[in-house]
């Protein structure tokens, strides 16, 4: 909040004579005391009555998407688990009620894929892992991802994911990104700039190689759900 102290000098109690003048019925004035009183007017610009309200991702919608089968278990878990304890309420979504990652970690759906809208999150996520190959040409993922990019969401995809992104048009010609190795030719393919970063950030479409990017790739998200 933009104050403006301004300090006012106000001598009050001044006489209407100098001291030791006559006065009006022949006497000698008394003697008068001044007073010096320092008063602080606070004023309050118009343009700016309350301070900038801190940013926060807290209790925003983030739908994570996972391949019924051979998820990647790394990119799952961090992912869910450090998005949760920034306070993000995470959903998991499947074409399947519950899926299991390379090393048998099992997801429960919260719902499945079909009935998932984009215009209900904040952010849509594509856990990477082999299996994530299912959605890369499956209209309801890459729909989804099409109406999230629409509705101007953060969209992020990890590893091999993000195929699906260039499929749903949220990843076009020119765009960086960062994919895995297995990945590259694909985006390459697609004019898609593979910067061999382990995080790429590009608009609101955010990107990471692998299970060992998880973690930036994560707090990546959270930032750009702060904006």
């Amino acid at each position: 909040m933009k104050k403006l102290i301004v300090s006012l000098a106000l001598v009050c109690a001044v006489s209407w004579f100098v001291a030791g003048s006559v006065s009006a019925m022949g006497g000698p004035a008394p003697q008068d005391k001044y007073k010096l009183e320092i008063l602080k007017v606070e004023l309050i610009s118009g343009e700016a009555t309350t301070e900038a309200e801190s940013t926060s991702a807290e209790g925003k919608k983030v739908l994570l998407v996972v391949a019924p089968k051979s998820f990647d278990d790394t990119e799952f878990t961090t992912l869910k688990d450090t998005l949760t304890e920034a306070g993000l309420v995470v959903s998991v979504a499947s074409i399947a009620q519950n899926s299991y990652g390379i090393r048998g970690t099992k997801a429960e759906s919260d719902l499945l894929l079909k009935n998932a809208n984009a215009d209900d999150y904040d952010a849509v996520i594509i856990c990477g892992g082999f299996g994530v190959t299912t959605y890369n040409h499956n209209q309801t993922a890459t729909g989804l991802v099409n109406k999230a990019m629409k509705g101007e969401k953060v969209i992020g995809a990890l590893d091999l994911a993000p195929i699906v992104l260039i499929n749903g048009g949220a990843l076009q010609r020119g765009n960086k990104a960062a994919v895995s190795n297995n990945g590259k030719r694909a985006l390459k393919g697609a004019g898609i700039n593979c910067t061999g970063n382990a995080v790429e950030v590009d608009g609101k479409v955010i990107t990471a190689s692998g299970p060992d990017a998880t973690e930036e790739f994560a707090k990546a998200i959270v930032t750009a759900l702060e904006e």
